[in-house]
């Protein structure tokens, strides 16, 4: 594992396998391996691909404090779950404030997905930010696993996922939304590592990516009443962006606030921010996915 306090956790837990799947094998000075965790669904979850990537291309920088600016992804082929994938760092800038990698994600020889990472120490100038939305406090709303239960059959992928990250939905997540009847224009949910991480501070930035892929596409169909589990919706991330605002901690909250602005010819933007408990934005994501509906005939 990198430099850092590694607390003890409990033996096999979801969060110990996110830790071993982000320690990539570093086989060459721009070439790692990295694995799967032992709960996968179809294909290599994305988060998953963006996380063990920027890991691999934070441990080529030369200058090792310099912080992420900004990461784009964009997804080619499915990765097979049963098989190990090779991460290639291409290193395309080198300066005390500025760097550039390019991270080829391949599997047998085949493109899985390509990587543009930015790091950038920009100094003290101007700011100012949008506001975060008002939502209940992560200690006064139910845990995931409370949201999932009686909806076991319902929504059998989500409750047999790995689950390293804390999730704390403010509104009523798609299924229980569906089941009542009714429709969301956004979700705000708090997020967190279900663990203590180690200090440092690429794998915080990494945990968060791992979750910026969940639930910034949801808003594209709780807009229209739909859900996973109760309609035929296909879904796949065609690109995926982040741009970092500030170094996250992530083993303390973070509101991710989603919405949908557009969806048009089966594909569907989704937007997003991460806000700290002190209502600091520290992430931007927007993330296109292909969105496919198929309403049963009546």
């Amino acid at each position: 594992m990198p430099p850092g306090h590694e607390p003890e956790q409990e033996p096999n837990s979801d969060f110990d396998e996110l830790l071993a799947v982000l320690d990539l094998n570093r086989v060459a000075d721009d070439l790692f391996v990295g694995s799967h965790p032992s709960k996968n669904p179809m294909r290599t979850f994305g988060g998953q691909l963006m996380a063990q990537s920027f890991v691999a291309s934070s441990r080529t920088l030369t200058h090792e404090d310099l912080p992420p600016s900004a990461l784009s992804t964009h997804f080619v082929n499915g990765g097979d779950i049963d098989k190990d994938i090779e991460f290639h760092v291409i290193r395309l800038r080198e300066e005390r404030r500025f760097a550039n990698r390019r991270v080829d994600v391949t599997q047998d020889g085949t493109l899985l997905a390509t990587i543009m990472v930015s790091y950038l120490a920009g100094g003290r100038g101007l700011e100012h930010s949008v506001e975060p939305p008002d939502v209940a406090d992560p200690e006064d709303v139910p845990p995931l696993k409370a949201r999932l239960q009686g909806y076991e059959e319902r929504v059998p992928l989500f409750v047999n996922a790995l689950q390293p990250i804390e999730w704390r939905y403010t509104n009523e997540p798609s299924w229980v939304m569906r089941d009542n009847g009714n429709q969301l224009n956004y979700n705000r949910v708090w997020v967190k590592a279900d663990g203590e991480l180690p200090s440092d501070p690429v794998l915080h930035t990494a945990t968060m990516l791992y979750s910026s892929d969940t639930t910034v596409l949801d808003s594209i169909i709780t807009k229209h009443g739909l859900s996973w589990g109760y309609d035929r919706i296909f879904a796949a991330t065609v690109n995926h962006s982040v741009w970092f605002h500030r170094q996250v901690n992530f083993n303390e909250w973070q509101l991710y606030s989603t919405e949908s602005p557009v969806a048009a010819d089966s594909r569907g933007l989704g937007t997003g921010h991460f806000f700290d408990r002190s209502r600091r934005p520290v992430a931007t994501v927007v993330q296109e996915g292909l969105v496919k509906y198929f309403p049963d005939p009546r």
